[in-house]
């Protein structure tokens, strides 16, 4: 009787074992889940994704007739050829410490199509804005 007991316990344990590990290879589920956060992808590294940064923003301001400001004073003194950005039913603008939310008109405009093709986006994907 000692013998059989011996032999019951590993091949019990053989087969818990071996439920366990082939319980977890099931099919991983692939497909898109709507609105949940995980499938939202964050940005790594601005610098790499935005490779763009301050060179090229001074050098198209140039361009346009934008100076660069030596102050908050005389960026105060740029709003009537700016546009001011504020909330609207597109987006909403953070509180911001180290700058002022302005853009030149037509980046206004283009923020604004931004804005609206992303919840065009958002809605077609079943998504909430």
């Amino acid at each position: 009787m000692t013998i059989y007991k011996l032999r019951i316990i590993p091949i019990s344990l053989l087969v818990i074992g071996l439920t366990t590990l082939t319980s977890g290879c099931k099919k991983k589920d692939m497909s898109l889940k709507l609105n949940e956060p995980r499938n939202v992808r964050g940005v790594v590294s601005y610098k790499r994704s935005f490779p763009d940064l301050n060179d090229a923003h001074l050098e198209a301001a140039k361009k346009i007739g934008i100076r660069p400001l030596a102050d908050r004073e005389a960026a105060e003194d740029m709003k009537e050829k700016l546009t001011h950005i504020t909330d609207n039913e597109f987006y909403v603008v953070d509180s911001l410490t180290h700058s002022i939310p302005y853009l030149v008109p037509c980046a206004s405009a283009l923020l604004d199509t931004i804005g609206s093709n992303f919840l065009d986006s958002l809605t077609a994907k079943g998504l909430n804005p």
